[in-house]
């Protein structure tokens, strides 16, 4: 992030100002706790008539300050002077001042990704993949879960989908209804390897 601070201010001499002979800008500053704060220091010498020989010095402290918001990396800031213009009007010297702060901000948090969302984002495996029957009987098992509002028992199947799989195959397979499956799983994104939850039908 970058931002510019304009630093404006009018000074006004004891005498008269013919000309400024001479004129330099340097920077005293610290960053503490978030503030940012110090003093542009002016100096030079001008003449009180054009036509004289003696030059007179001048030099000024212009205090500067800035608090930066709470997200700022305050170890990241730096800073540096744009633009410094200066003019005089009816013996007054108008200093205009850019500077100029460079700084990072705090990331915001990020979640942690699930191993469900991580797979979500790998490529889609190729539909000619072949898998062997020994692979695809080890994945495939029974889950039992208690179906408390019939208070009786319910198995579930876990199939595995196979390139020569339909849905019809799958539901004699398990001896239920494509009606069944779909109440269950999401049969309108269906790939090679899914898992399709089969409830088993009551025969009784």
């Amino acid at each position: 992030m970058k931002k510019i601070i304009n630093y404006e201010k009018d000074l006004i001499f004891k005498t008269n100002i013919a000309e400024i002979c001479s004129i330099s800008l340097e920077e005293d500053f610290t960053i503490d706790d978030g503030v940012f704060k110090g003093d542009f220091i002016l100096e030079g010498e001008y003449k009180t008539n054009e036509l004289s020989v003696n030059k007179e010095p001048f030099s000024y402290r212009l205090p500067i300050e800035y608090e930066f918001e709470k997200s700022v990396k305050y170890e990241t800031i730096n800073y540096e002077i744009e633009n410094f213009e200066y003019k005089v009007e009816d013996d007054v010297l108008n200093i205009t001042i850019d500077l100029g702060l460079t700084y990072d901000e705090e990331n915001e948090d990020i979640p942690l990704i699930t191993e469900e969302e991580l797979n979500l984002e790998m490529p889609r495996e190729s539909m000619e993949e072949t898998i062997t029957s020994d692979t695809l009987e080890k994945e495939e098992k029974s889950i039992i879960k208690n179906d408390y509002s019939e208070e009786t028992f319910t198995k579930y199947h876990v199939h595995i989908v196979r390139s020569e799989d339909t849905l019809d195959s799958i539901a004699k397979k398990y001896g239920t209804t494509i009606d069944n499956i779909k109440k269950y799983n999401d049969v309108d994104n269906i790939e090679l390897k899914s898992k399709l939850i089969i409830p088993e039908c009551d025969n009784d």
